[in-house]
C-alpha cells in the first residue's frame, strides 16, 4: 500500500464513477504469490492512472493489500525493480508475521498485465446479476413538491446507515421537494461476504474488495434497469468506508 505519490492502508474508498475489469475470486492470505489478489483502492487507481504515465512504470502487489507502483523511470528493469522494493519495504512494515514475510509481484508494467495479482470479485464497469433486490427492498421517499423531475439514489457507507435524520434528513427533504423521489438501496439484500471495514486486518482484504465491488455493481445494475422503468436517476453519495 505505497505509492510515489500516495501511501496508507488498503481502506474501501467512495465510488462515483464505474470503470472495467477481469476477475476471479480466491484469498490474498494464501503462501503462494499465484492467490496474492489485487486490492479494489489499488486497481482502481492502476485502472485510471497507469495509462496516462510517461516513461517506464510498473506496478506491483503484495497480500494483504499492500501495493506500490513506479513511473517515468528510463527503463523497464528499473521501473520493476523500483516497485517491487517499494512494495516490498511496505509489506515488512506489517504488524503481521504472516503477511510481513511474504514477497510482491508484479501486476502491471507499462501498461501491461502480467497474470499476478489477478483480480477479485465482479469487475469493475460490470452490471451485477439477477433481480435488483436491493432497489427493490430499500427504503423510498415519494417527491412533495409538484412535477416529478427522477429518482435520486442514497448509497450508504460500507456499514448500514442504519439513522435517517440532522443533515441528511433535511438533503432529502430537499432533494423530495425539489420533485425527486429519494431510494436507499439496501445493498444487504444479496448475499455478500463478511463485511470489513476500515482496516482490512491480516486476511480481510479480499472480502473487501469483493463487497466494494458488489456494490458498484448493483449500482450499475439499477441504473441500467432504470431506462423505460424508473424515472432519470441521480446518486447523492457513493458507497465508502473509512
Amino acid at each position: 500500500m505505497y505509492s510515489e505519490r500516495l501511501s496508507g492502508p488498503g481502506f474501501l474508498f467512495c465510488i462515483i464513477i464505474f470503470i472495467l475489469m477481469l476477475t476471479r475470486e480466491g484469498v490474498a492470505e494464501s503462501p503462494l504469490d499465484d492467490d496474492i489478489h489485487i486490492s479494489a483502492i489499488a486497481e482502481f487507481y492502476a485502472i485510471h492512472t497507469c495509462p496516462h504515465l510517461k516513461g517506464h512504470n510498473a506496478f506491483a502487489v503484495g497480500p494483504g493489500g499492500y501495493w506500490a507502483d513506479s513511473f517515468g523511470k528510463p527503463s523497464i528493469n528499473t521501473a520493476t525493480k523500483t516497485a517491487l522494493k517499494s512494495c516490498t519495504a511496505a509489506l515488512r512494515t506489517s504488524s503481521y508475521k504472516s503477511l510481513a514475510r511474504r514477497e510482491c509481484v508484479l501486476f502491471d508494467i507499462d501498461g501491461k498485465r502480467t497474470g499476478g495479482a489477478t483480480p477479485t470479485g465482479i469487475p469493475f464497469g460490470t452490471a451485477a446479476k439477477g433481480p435488483d433486490l436491493p432497489y427493490e427492498k430499500g427504503d423510498r421517499w415519494e417527491p412533495t413538491g409538484t412535477g416529478r423531475r427522477g429518482t435520486l439514489l442514497l448509497l450508504h457507507g460500507c456499514n448500514r446507515l442504519d439513522s435517517i435524520d440532522g443533515w441528511l434528513r433535511s438533503w432529502i427533504n430537499f432533494y423530495r421537494t425539489s420533485g425527486f423521489r429519494v431510494v436507499r438501496p439496501d445493498s444487504f439484500a444479496e448475499p455478500h461476504d463478511r463485511e470489513v471495514c476500515g482496516h482490512p486486518g491480516e486476511d480481510g482484504i479480499d472480502a473487501q474488495t469483493r463487497n466494494l465491488k458488489l456494490r458498484v455493481a448493483q449500482t450499475l445494475r439499477t441504473i441500467a434497469s432504470s431506462v423505460g422503468a424508473i424515472p432519470q436517476i441521480r446518486q447523492s453519495q457513493g458507497h465508502c468506508c473509512s
